[in-house]
């Protein structure tokens, strides 16, 4: 018997166990899971039992080690792109596993090396601090980002 639902599986903060995350997914359409993430702040969205649930497999996966230098401390699961949010669980290249050392590293220099001072281009004369943006991916629409291979050259070097 399924105890849950979609919109349970989507409230930030919820409780719930993985293997009912599981179960909900099984018997969601793929749509339904990625419309109800699309416009859910991506913090939020963090802090979601699905998110917590399809990060702790990808860990499992990459056989709980960073993708990078092969640490088993501090793993982070960490998005190379967006564009499937809500269904990462069908799309397991979305998503590298990375040591909490080579994730700051990462977002050091795709924020340009200065997280804390840095300032997207003004536009029509205004501009925003980095903490003023909804989420990364704002950031990466507006050139922020760095496309698939380019980053990892960049956190190895």
């Amino acid at each position: 018997m399924i105890r849950f639902t979609i919109d349970d599986i989507a409230t930030p903060g919820a409780n719930i166990d993985d293997a009912d995350v599981w179960a909900v997914i099984k018997l969601c359409e793929p749509q339904d899971l990625s419309v109800k993430f699309r416009y859910m702040q991506y913090g939020q969205y963090l802090r979601t039992p699905y998110w917590r649930a399809v990060a702790r497999a990808h860990k499992l996966r990459a056989g709980m080690r960073c993708q990078l230098c092969g640490s088993t401390e501090r793993l982070e699961s960490h998005h190379v792109v967006y564009t499937h949010r809500g269904n990462e669980h069908l799309h397991p290249a979305d998503l590298t596993c990375l040591c909490h050392e080579h994730h700051e590293k990462y977002e050091r220099e795709r924020m340009g090396k200065k997280p804390a001072t840095h300032q997207p281009k003004k536009k029509h004369g205004k501009s925003k601090s980095v903490t003023q943006w909804k989420s990364w991916e704002q950031m990466d629409r507006r050139g922020g980002g760095w496309g698939r291979g380019r980053w990892l050259k960049g956190v190895m070097s």
